[in-house]
Order: structure tokens, then C-alpha cells, then sequence
């Protein structure tokens, strides 16, 4: 429950960060405007990073950067700003702000590449979330009798 409340308490930060700070807004603007994107001209497939768990935290992130979009003049031309908004707004929010908040372990901010990683690993899980969750996967399965010996 612990490991839980910290990650929910470290991404409802970054999201007040991104939304109330605005602290990322000057950079989705630049973004909008023309500046070097990494996610801009990705094919995207169905799947999206998101990287919050919080469903509550999505959905706020996802409502201010619609407004971002809407705001003002961009550079991009699109047809589906859920696309836009997802794909390209939404990676460039988290990895900027988890770059500008500080890191608990270092007293520096991550660089833009090490907040690149962090998104692209995923919230981090405490190993007894894993177990838990594979206990009950473990529970399903004998449930319906398909268990196989995949632990060790």
C-alpha cells in the first residue's frame, strides 16, 4: 500500500507540476510552434505510452493539454487532435516534467534523455506489487486450470 500511495503521490505532483505550475507549458507551446520533436513525425499504432496509472490524473492532463492545443497558432497540421494530443503533447508534457522535478535519489533534475528513459520504463512498481500481482494471476489461473510452472 505504501509503494501505492508514493507513486500516486509522485505522479499527482508531476501533473499539478505540468498543469498548475504550467511548468511545462512554454515548452508544448515550442513544440506547437515548430521546435524539434521526437514525437511529432512517429508512427504511431494503436498503443500509446502513458506512463500516470491514474486514471483521475489522465484525464486532467489530457483536459489542459487540449487547451494548450486550442490556445494557440501551431505549426503542425493535423486531422485528429486526440492523436496530437496523445502522441505527441502528452509523451512531451511528462518527459519535460519529469525532467524539471527534482529526482527523490539526486539532488539534480534528470536531462532530458534520462526523463526520456524514466517515460519509456514505466512508473516504477515495488517488488511487492509484482508479487502480488503475479500471486493473483497465479490464483486465476488454478482457478481455471491452467496453471503452468512458470515461477520459480
Amino acid at each position: 500500500m505504501q509503494a501505492v500511495t508514493e507513486r500516486t503521490a509522485k505522479e499527482t505532483r508531476l501533473v499539478d507540476f505540468i498543469i498548475q505550475s504550467k511548468g511545462a507549458e512554454q515548452h508544448l507551446v515550442d513544440v506547437l510552434g515548430g521546435k524539434r520533436s521526437t514525437w511529432i513525425h512517429q508512427k504511431s499504432c494503436c498503443q500509446m505510452l502513458v506512463y500516470l496509472d491514474s486514471e483521475e490524473q489522465q484525464d486532467k492532463l489530457f483536459a489542459f493539454l487540449k487547451t494548450v492545443l486550442h490556445r494557440g497558432p501551431t505549426q503542425l497540421s493535423f486531422t485528429d487532435e486526440v492523436l496530437v494530443i496523445c502522441h505527441v503533447l502528452f509523451p512531451e508534457a511528462i518527459i519535460y516534467g519529469l525532467s524539471m522535478q527534482d529526482n527523490l535519489s539526486l539532488q539534480d533534475n534528470l536531462s532530458l534523455q534520462e526523463a526520456e528513459q524514466v517515460f519509456f520504463s514505466g512508473p516504477a512498481y515495488h517488488q511487492s506489487e509484482v508479487e502480488e500481482f503475479c500471486q493473483r494471476i497465479e490464483k486465476d489461473l488454478k482457478k481455471e486450470g491452467r496453471l503452468f510452472s512458470w515461477r520459480k
